[in-house]
């Protein structure tokens, strides 16, 4: 399977948000650089079989914008397997679902989507990678599913290159 990571774009910054910090939006350059990834991975043929996203408004809103520019006709799923502190054992357990020859795009933050890509490729918590907002990442599955070190980063990718 090959398990498209993107972390959310950029947001209203928590001082200026005065609802709950899930409730906080996308600003409209967020919106717009959301739309750039998006056409950027539509141009290399990444296409996604299913989409997932952290129930978190801006998350979401990433999600569906992606889905949308990608022509994904399907229903984007919210998970809070994909919230910002949850744990490997529960991406995974969502992760069993999926079929292995999918492409799935998962929408979250960080710092959990850092962490379950060091986890899939290395094996270990405590080298995460950093993605920056809206940044992409792709990592292929194969054999046994989703387990620590069972995956192979294809591509880690900040959202400038979409440009």
């Amino acid at each position: 399977m090959k398990l498209v990571f993107v972390r959310h774009a950029t947001a209203m910054e928590r001082s200026d948000w005065k609802g709950k910090d899930a409730d906080r939006p996308l600003v409209p350059e967020g919106r717009k650089e959301t739309k750039r990834v998006a056409r950027g991975l539509a141009q290399r043929e990444v296409v996604p079989d299913r989409v997932y996203s952290s129930p978190f408004a801006r998350a979401r809103e990433t999600a569906e914008i992606a889905a949308a520019v990608l022509g994904f006709a399907g229903k984007v799923r919210f998970t809070d397997a994909l919230r910002p502190e949850a744990p490997f054992a529960e991406f995974a357990r969502l992760a069993a679902e999926f079929g292995a020859d999918e492409t799935v795009f998962l929408v979250g933050h960080e710092p959990g989507l850092g962490r379950f890509v060091s986890i899939l490729v290395s094996g270990r918590e405590n080298v995460a990678l950093n993605f920056k907002k809206c940044g992409t990442a792709r990592v292929d599955v194969s054999g046994g599913g989703v387990a620590p070190g069972a995956g192979e980063l294809r591509w880690f990718v900040p959202p400038k290159f979409y440009e």
